[in-house]
């Protein structure tokens, strides 16, 4: 026996072992790569910083008139919430007589939008059984005539 092992499990052992000093090697350079000295940037001229700061202040005024924007959205918003909080008082303070009739109204509206939807869709599926109906019995006619010649 020339071989200690089979020759497949050989080869998975040498791709394995040539994956392991590859990755070795690759994390071996990028550790080298991160732990490099930063070189320093040349000296900027006073024109080049004034330029940067510039810049930064014009993006901080952006930035600013967003936030202000942000904060009148917020503010519309909650004054909006307010407003509603004071009509759900209003109507919670409604007394039981008033309530009562409302809710009669309420009731009435629905009942009446509900009976309209119901004839309707009775009607409408009244048709479209009929149609299923009368194409069914045309398609028993022609059956019936094609197969019995």
């Amino acid at each position: 026996m020339l071989w200690p092992v089979e020759p497949l499990s050989f080869l998975v052992l040498v791709v394995l072992g040539a994956i392991g000093a590859l990755g070795s090697i690759v994390v071996e350079k990028t550790l080298r790569w991160l732990t490099r000295p930063v070189t320093s940037q040349p000296e900027r001229t006073l024109e080049h910083r004034l330029a940067d700061l510039g810049d930064l202040m014009r993006w901080s005024a952006r930035i600013l008139e967003e936030v202000q924007a942000e904060i009148e959205a917020r503010i519309t918003l909650a004054t909006k919430a307010k407003q509603d909080a004071e009509e759900a008082e209003r109507v919670a303070q409604l007394n039981e007589a008033q309530r009562v009739a409302i809710a009669r109204l309420v009731r009435t509206e629905l009942a009446r939008e509900f009976a309209k939807t119901s004839r309707r869709t009775f009607w409408q599926g009244f048709m479209v059984n009929f149609l299923f109906f009368v194409s069914g019995g045309v398609l028993s006619v022609i059956t019936t005539l094609w197969l019995g010649t």
